[in-house]
C-alpha cells in the first residue's frame, strides 16, 4: 500500500517539476532576448516602411542576428527567437524620431515659461501704487 502511495504522489509531482525547469528556462531565454533587443535598431529606409505598412513580427525584419545577439548558439533556439522578434516589433513601434523628441521637449518647455510668467504677473502687477 505504501508503494503504491507513493509511485502515485510521484505521478502527481514529476510533471510540475519538469514544468518548472522549462518555465525557468524559457524565462532565462526571455530575459536575454529583451536585454539583446536594446542594440537592435532598423535601418532608416526599413523603418519608414515600417510606419507606411506595419509588417507584422514575423518578418525577418525582426530576426536576430550574430551582430545583435550576445550568444550565436541562441540564433537556433525557437525561444529566443520568438522573444527576440516579440521585442524587437514591440521597441519599433514606438520608435520616435528626433524632431518627436525635440517638440515635445520644445512644449514642455514654453509650457514652463508661461506658468511661471503668468505667477510672476500675478504676484506683482507692473503698475501697482
Amino acid at each position: 500500500m505504501k508503494t503504491l502511495l507513493l509511485a502515485l504522489m510521484l505521478m502527481v509531482i514529476a510533471p510540475g517539476l519538469k514544468g518548472q525547469q522549462t518555465i525557468s528556462r524559457d524565462s532565462a531565454m526571455i530575459e536575454m532576448a529583451n536585454s539583446d533587443v536594446k542594440s537592435f535598431q532598423l535601418e532608416r529606409s526599413t523603418w519608414k516602411r515600417f510606419k507606411q505598412h506595419h509588417f507584422p513580427s514575423s518578418s525577418d525584419y525582426f530576426k536576430p542576428t550574430q551582430l545583435n545577439s550576445s550568444d550565436t548558439s541562441l540564433l537556433n533556439d525557437s525561444t529566443y527567437v520568438k522573444a527576440f522578434r516579440a521585442a524587437a516589433y514591440k521597441k519599433t513601434l514606438h520608435r520616435r524620431t528626433a524632431g518627436h523628441k525635440t517638440l515635445l521637449i520644445g512644449g514642455i518647455s514654453l509650457a514652463v515659461i508661461a506658468v511661471v510668467s503668468l505667477i510672476i504677473l500675478a504676484s506683482d502687477p507692473p503698475f501697482s501704487n
